[in-house]
C-alpha cells in the first residue's frame, strides 16, 4: 500500500472512473493531496481519499477496480486508513453513502461504522445519502493510554 503524491493522480482518476459514473478528476485529488488528505491505494487496485480536521476524518471516496473486488483490498484500505488517523488521535471518522448502494453500506457497517442520518435525494440521480460514523477511540481509552506510558 502507498500513500498518493502529485503524479499518482492519473492513475487514481482511472481507478475512480471505472468505479463511479460521477468521478473525480485528477485535479480533484491534487486538491485533496495538496491540502493534506491523505489517499492511500495498491496501484491499480484500489483507492481510499479521506481528510483528517482536528480530531475527526472523513472519507470521501472508496474505490476498488472491478475486477479486483471482494478480495479484501476495500477492508484492507479501511483498516490502514484508521490506524493511520488513529496515530494521529482522531477520535471519529465520517462518511456518507448513497441509500442506492446497499453493498456499500453494508460493507461500512461490517467495519464498524453506523448510521447517524440520512440526507434526502442528494446524489444527483436523486439517491439518498445514509451518514455514517465510526469512533476511533474512546476518550478514556486515550487518556489511560497516556497515562500508562
Amino acid at each position: 500500500m502507498e500513500t498518493a503524491r502529485r503524479e499518482d493522480c492519473p492513475a487514481l482518476e482511472k481507478m475512480e472512473c471505472s468505479s463511479f459514473d460521477h468521478c473525480w478528476k485528477q485535479q480533484d485529488f491534487e486538491a485533496l493531496i495538496e491540502r493534506g488528505g491523505l489517499v492511500l491505494f495498491y496501484r491499480n487496485a484500489g483507492y481510499i481519499a479521506l481528510e483528517l480536521l482536528s480530531d475527526e476524518a472523513e472519507i470521501f471516496r472508496l474505490a476498488v477496480v472491478p475486477e479486483l473486488r471482494r478480495q479484501g483490498i476495500a477492508t484492507s484500505l479501511v483498516r490502514e486508513a484508521l490506524r493511520r488517523i488513529e496515530e494521529q488521535d482522531c477520535e471519529n471518522i465520517f462518511l456518507e453513502v448513497s441509500a442506492a448502494n446497499e453493498s456499500a453500506a453494508l460493507f461500512y457497517q461490517r467495519q464498524g461504522f453506523s448510521q447517524t442520518g440520512l440526507r434526502k435525494k442528494y446524489y444527483r440521480d436523486g439517491s439518498d445519502a445514509i451518514l455514517m460514523h465510526r469512533k476511533i477511540l474512546d476518550l478514556s481509552e486515550k487518556s489511560s493510554s497516556k497515562t500508562n506510558e
